[in-house]
Protein backbone atom coordinates (compact mmCIF):
# COMPACT_ATOMS: atom_id res chain seq x y z
CA UNK A 1 0.00 0.00 0.00
CA UNK A 2 1.37 3.25 -0.83
CA UNK A 3 1.15 6.20 1.39
CA UNK A 4 1.21 9.49 0.42
CA UNK A 5 0.19 13.10 2.17
CA UNK A 6 -0.10 16.05 0.02
CA UNK A 7 -0.29 19.50 0.96
CA UNK A 8 -4.45 19.16 1.05
CA UNK A 9 -3.65 17.13 3.92
CA UNK A 10 -2.38 19.40 6.53
CA UNK A 11 -5.01 22.29 5.14
CA UNK A 12 -7.73 21.64 7.80
CA UNK A 13 -4.68 21.84 10.81
CA UNK A 14 -2.99 24.68 9.68
CA UNK A 15 -6.66 26.74 9.04
CA UNK A 16 -7.54 25.34 12.72
CA UNK A 17 -4.13 25.97 14.70
CA UNK A 18 -2.15 29.06 12.71
CA UNK A 19 -4.75 31.74 13.69
CA UNK A 20 -4.52 30.93 17.21
CA UNK A 21 -1.07 31.78 16.94
CA UNK A 22 -1.45 34.95 14.53
CA UNK A 23 0.33 33.59 11.97
CA UNK A 24 -1.45 33.44 8.47
CA UNK A 25 -1.83 30.20 7.21
CA UNK A 26 -1.16 30.86 4.07
CA UNK A 27 1.95 31.44 5.72
CA UNK A 28 2.53 28.08 7.34
CA UNK A 29 1.23 26.76 4.51
CA UNK A 30 4.26 28.16 1.98
CA UNK A 31 6.44 27.51 4.60
CA UNK A 32 5.63 24.25 4.82
CA UNK A 33 5.52 23.73 0.86
CA UNK A 34 9.18 24.89 -0.14
CA UNK A 35 10.56 22.93 3.39
CA UNK A 36 8.25 19.17 2.92
CA UNK A 37 6.18 19.52 0.45
CA UNK A 38 3.63 18.15 2.79
CA UNK A 39 5.77 14.76 3.13
CA UNK A 40 6.14 14.35 6.90
CA UNK A 41 9.22 11.69 5.92
CA UNK A 42 10.80 14.69 3.76
CA UNK A 43 14.65 14.89 4.72
CA UNK A 44 17.31 17.60 3.60
CA UNK A 45 20.91 16.32 2.20
CA UNK A 46 21.22 12.81 1.09
CA UNK A 47 24.63 11.89 0.20
CA UNK A 48 25.60 10.24 -3.41
CA UNK A 49 25.83 6.59 -1.21
CA UNK A 50 22.00 6.85 -0.09
CA UNK A 51 22.90 7.75 3.42
CA UNK A 52 20.67 10.85 4.95
CA UNK A 53 22.83 13.82 6.61
CA UNK A 54 22.97 13.29 10.69
CA UNK A 55 24.00 15.16 13.69
CA UNK A 56 26.71 14.56 15.92
CA UNK A 57 24.39 12.56 18.06
CA UNK A 58 23.06 10.36 15.00
CA UNK A 59 20.08 11.72 14.21
CA UNK A 60 18.65 13.08 10.70
CA UNK A 61 19.34 16.74 10.57
CA UNK A 62 16.56 17.97 8.94
CA UNK A 63 13.34 16.47 9.65
CA UNK A 64 9.51 16.56 9.44
CA UNK A 65 6.96 19.16 7.37
CA UNK A 66 9.10 22.04 8.49
CA UNK A 67 12.41 20.72 7.98
CA UNK A 68 13.93 21.63 11.87
CA UNK A 69 17.42 21.31 11.98
CA UNK A 70 18.32 19.18 15.09
CA UNK A 71 19.13 19.72 17.55
CA UNK A 72 18.94 23.43 17.82
CA UNK A 73 15.24 24.23 15.94
CA UNK A 74 14.34 20.49 17.48
CA UNK A 75 14.71 21.77 20.79
CA UNK A 76 13.24 25.40 20.01
CA UNK A 77 10.14 23.46 18.43
CA UNK A 78 9.95 21.95 21.88
CA UNK A 79 9.93 18.09 19.52
CA UNK A 80 12.14 15.69 18.95
CA UNK A 81 13.34 14.03 16.05
CA UNK A 82 11.51 10.40 16.51
CA UNK A 83 8.33 12.66 16.97
CA UNK A 84 9.17 14.31 13.61
CA UNK A 85 10.04 10.86 12.11
CA UNK A 86 7.04 8.59 13.39
CA UNK A 87 5.74 6.64 10.87
CA UNK A 88 8.80 7.09 8.37
CA UNK A 89 11.15 4.45 6.68
CA UNK A 90 14.04 3.86 8.98
CA UNK A 91 15.64 2.21 5.36
CA UNK A 92 18.40 4.22 3.41
CA UNK A 93 19.78 4.06 -0.07
CA UNK A 94 18.16 6.68 -1.72
CA UNK A 95 16.05 9.98 -1.11
CA UNK A 96 13.05 7.91 -2.28
CA UNK A 97 13.04 5.40 0.41
CA UNK A 98 14.03 7.68 3.21
CA UNK A 99 11.02 9.87 2.29
CA UNK A 100 8.92 7.27 2.36
CA UNK A 101 5.96 6.51 5.12
CA UNK A 102 5.45 3.09 6.25
CA UNK A 103 2.23 4.12 8.00
CA UNK A 104 0.06 6.63 8.33
CA UNK A 105 0.60 9.16 11.35
CA UNK A 106 -1.89 9.37 14.10
CA UNK A 107 -4.41 12.09 14.53
CA UNK A 108 -1.82 13.08 17.90
CA UNK A 109 1.64 12.37 15.29
CA UNK A 110 -0.17 14.50 12.83
CA UNK A 111 -1.09 17.51 15.37
CA UNK A 112 2.72 17.41 16.80
CA UNK A 113 3.94 18.52 13.31
CA UNK A 114 1.96 21.64 13.04
CA UNK A 115 2.28 22.20 16.80
CA UNK A 116 6.33 22.25 16.56
CA UNK A 117 5.89 23.96 13.00
CA UNK A 118 4.30 26.93 14.53
CA UNK A 119 6.08 27.20 17.54
CA UNK A 120 9.14 27.31 15.60
CA UNK A 121 7.82 29.90 13.24
CA UNK A 122 6.91 32.04 15.98
CA UNK A 123 10.26 31.80 17.32
CA UNK A 124 11.74 33.46 14.01
CA UNK A 125 9.17 36.04 13.84
CA UNK A 126 10.32 37.35 17.24
CA UNK A 127 13.93 37.09 16.72
CA UNK A 128 13.37 38.92 13.15
CA UNK A 129 11.08 41.36 15.42
CA UNK A 130 14.12 41.59 18.04
CA UNK A 131 16.41 42.29 15.32
CA UNK A 132 14.17 44.92 12.92
CA UNK A 133 13.70 46.52 16.11
CA UNK A 134 17.59 46.99 17.11
CA UNK A 135 18.41 48.14 13.68
CA UNK A 136 14.94 50.57 13.50
CA UNK A 137 13.52 49.04 10.40
CA UNK A 138 10.18 50.35 9.42
CA UNK A 139 9.31 47.45 6.52
CA UNK A 140 6.33 46.47 5.40
CA UNK A 141 4.66 42.70 6.88
CA UNK A 142 5.29 40.79 3.67
CA UNK A 143 8.96 41.63 4.23
CA UNK A 144 8.97 41.10 8.02
CA UNK A 145 7.61 37.91 6.93
CA UNK A 146 10.70 37.37 4.29
CA UNK A 147 12.90 38.18 7.38
CA UNK A 148 11.54 35.64 9.42
CA UNK A 149 11.84 33.05 7.25
CA UNK A 150 15.68 33.93 6.30
CA UNK A 151 16.05 33.13 10.05
CA UNK A 152 15.83 29.43 8.98
CA UNK A 153 17.53 29.79 6.24
CA UNK A 154 20.86 31.03 7.32
CA UNK A 155 20.45 32.80 10.64
CA UNK A 156 23.86 34.79 10.58
CA UNK A 157 22.29 36.67 7.77
CA UNK A 158 19.96 38.52 9.64
CA UNK A 159 22.76 38.61 12.89
CA UNK A 160 25.40 40.52 12.17
CA UNK A 161 23.87 40.90 8.47
CA UNK A 162 21.18 43.85 9.63
CA UNK A 163 23.99 45.89 11.67
CA UNK A 164 26.68 45.19 9.13
CA UNK A 165 24.40 46.22 6.30
CA UNK A 166 23.53 49.16 7.87
CA UNK A 167 26.77 50.19 8.59
CA UNK A 168 27.55 50.21 5.11
CA UNK A 169 24.18 52.00 4.33
CA UNK A 170 24.86 54.63 7.07
CA UNK A 171 21.25 54.17 7.54
CA UNK A 172 18.71 51.10 8.35
CA UNK A 173 17.63 49.87 4.83
CA UNK A 174 14.63 50.38 3.17
CA UNK A 175 13.33 46.63 2.80
CA UNK A 176 14.02 43.35 2.74
CA UNK A 177 15.23 43.71 -0.83
CA UNK A 178 17.72 46.38 -0.37
CA UNK A 179 18.95 44.55 3.00
CA UNK A 180 19.39 40.98 0.69
CA UNK A 181 21.16 42.91 -2.61
CA UNK A 182 24.03 44.15 0.04
CA UNK A 183 24.85 41.46 2.37
CA UNK A 184 27.30 39.51 -0.46
CA UNK A 185 29.03 43.10 0.04
CA UNK A 186 29.65 43.12 3.83
CA UNK A 187 32.23 40.49 5.76
CA UNK A 188 31.02 37.38 8.00
CA UNK A 189 33.50 34.59 8.99
CA UNK A 190 34.87 32.35 6.69
CA UNK A 191 32.37 29.59 6.66
CA UNK A 192 29.51 31.88 6.11
CA UNK A 193 31.43 34.09 3.34
CA UNK A 194 32.04 30.89 1.27
CA UNK A 195 28.38 30.44 0.51
CA UNK A 196 28.24 33.81 -1.12
CA UNK A 197 25.95 35.21 -2.73
CA UNK A 198 23.68 33.68 -0.26
CA UNK A 199 21.00 32.87 -2.67
CA UNK A 200 19.34 30.01 -2.25
CA UNK A 201 18.39 31.45 1.49
CA UNK A 202 17.46 34.76 0.16
CA UNK A 203 15.55 33.40 -2.89
CA UNK A 204 13.84 31.11 -0.33
CA UNK A 205 12.69 33.88 1.73
CA UNK A 206 10.92 35.69 -1.12
CA UNK A 207 9.41 32.61 -2.63
CA UNK A 208 8.03 32.58 1.28
CA UNK A 209 6.89 35.97 1.18
CA UNK A 210 5.21 35.53 -2.28
CA UNK A 211 3.04 32.88 -1.26
CA UNK A 212 1.69 34.44 1.75
CA UNK A 213 -1.66 35.91 0.72
CA UNK A 214 -1.93 39.88 0.97
CA UNK A 215 -5.52 39.73 2.58
CA UNK A 216 -4.16 37.19 5.63
CA UNK A 217 -1.53 39.56 6.41
CA UNK A 218 -3.85 42.35 7.45
CA UNK A 219 -4.41 39.03 10.48
CA UNK A 220 -1.01 38.10 10.97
Amino acid sequence: MSIAYTMDSWAALLNDMAPARHIAPSAARTWMLLESGGNPAAVGTVYPNGRVARDADGNILESGLFQLYSPQEIRLAGTTVAKMRAGCSTREGSRAIIQSMVRYLTVPEAHEHIRAGLTFIEYCRGVAATAADAAHLSWSTADMWALTKLRHGLPVLINPGLPLVSRLLGRPPQSFDEFTSLLPAVTFNAAVMARRPYSSSINNAKKFRAGITPRELLNA
